[in-house]
């Protein structure tokens, strides 16, 4: 068998060709084959490194949602605000569903990656990572089963929204779409109704004040609302 050394720059070439692909023909109308043609590697490279087509768009889906999120906190300092964990993860849940109605090319790429499941079960989501900050900063003794217990129930409650209002099975704007997702959200770590409203409201006051677009490889772009 021939043995590939991994590298950055291969990585990145794929990683650059699958964005652009994803989000110009969608998940399911892309194959490897496009992907390695884009990228001017061999396929069995893209196999080496990401191990199967949705491996790749799970890694394509979650860098990008960490891009989003950091660069809506870069903003947030320019502004001079440092809102808490989860007011801005409120607005981060509007934003995307924003963003969703205005894209429809980026909403048919979240649409198929939730209709496979490719951002509910890996044990890579960035939303790992977040659940244990929430636990952290608002001191949730949950253990490490129960902590997964809550990252993958929420990953597959905002999976299923996505799926629902794309199959016009729920009647409602994305900005409603976003303040559910929000609330589930909240639910699920069991925190109680009034506190809910309180992070609601102000992950709106926020959320008006940014404004979020995405470009044709699904790099994002924040500006400060005049």
């Amino acid at each position: 068998m021939r043995r590939y050394k991994k590298s950055d720059d291969t990585r990145d070439k794929i990683v650059s060709a699958a964005r652009t692909l994803f989000y110009e023909k969608g998940y399911y109308e892309t194959s490897v084959k496009n992907i390695s043609d884009a990228a001017q590697v061999n396929r069995a490279l893209i196999s080496y490194h990401f191990g199967s087509k949705g491996d790749l768009a799970f890694t394509v889906a979650n860098e990008m949602v960490i891009n989003i999120r950091q660069q809506l906190i870069n903003t947030y300092k320019k502004m001079g605000e440092e809102p808490e964990l989860l007011v801005q993860l409120g607005a981060e849940f509007r934003h995307l569903a924003r963003l969703r109605e205005k894209n429809p090319k980026y909403k048919r790429l979240m649409v198929e990656l939730s209709m496979d499941n490719i951002m509910t079960f890996s044990s890579g989501h960035g939303g790992i990572e977040i659940t244990d900050r929430v636990c952290e900063k608002y001191g949730l003794e949950y253990d490490e089963n129960e902590k997964k217990l809550v990252h993958f129930s929420i990953a597959s409650t905002i999976g299923t929204f996505i799926i629902l209002h794309d199959k016009e099975l729920i009647d409602c704007k994305a900005d409603y779409l976003g303040e559910k997702q929000i609330e589930m959200y909240l639910k699920i770590f069991g925190f109680n109704n009034e506190f809910i409203e309180i992070v609601k409201k102000k992950s709106d006051i926020l959320f008006q004040k940014v404004d979020l677009s995405m470009k044709e490889d699904l790099k994002s772009k924040c500006s400060i609302k005049k």
